[in-house]
């Protein structure tokens, strides 16, 4: 049995073909973990507390209890009174998907040949109550239609 498997990698040895051997002796014992390493922390060196200021700071927000603003809203909601110049015009960062959506979220289908116009409002025509009727979006989000 012995021969016949010398003779086979015999055979493979001389034609270039590699062949791997099993190891049939037991391993060494392993060595030996290193030995534990320590290292000294230098000492931890804490600052002075910071001075503080005693002035408050000044307050952008309206007083406590104002509920109106002379301002627009920068979007338009729900409970938004629509301005009276609606649409107003402004830099418009609404997509063309997302204009589309708002027109929608109001109750019109159909909404098509949406484009930007000279004053960044998104116009183009829809459907509501089986009527078509052009529509507008401003940059406040205030739907129009006429």
């Amino acid at each position: 049995m012995y021969s016949k498997i010398a003779l086979a990698l015999a055979a493979m040895a001389s034609a270039g073909i590699g062949v791997a051997v099993a190891q049939t002796t037991p391993n060494p014992a392993p060595a030996k973990p290193p030995a534990a390493i320590t290292t000294t922390t230098p000492p931890m060196v804490v600052a002075p507390p910071m001075a503080t200021t005693t002035q408050p700071m000044p307050s952008t927000l309206p007083p406590t209890g104002s509920t109106t603003s002379t301002m627009p809203p920068a979007v338009a909601t729900s409970t938004t009174p629509m301005p009276a110049g609606a649409p107003v015009a402004g830099a418009n960062s609404f997509t063309e998907g997302q204009a589309r959506s708002r027109i929608e979220d109001q109750g019109f289908t159909d909404v098509k040949n949406l484009a930007k116009d000279d004053q960044s409002i998104w116009r183009g025509t829809a459907m509501k109550s089986g009527v078509s009727t052009r529509v507008a979006l401003d940059y406040q989000g205030n739907v129009v239609s006429n």
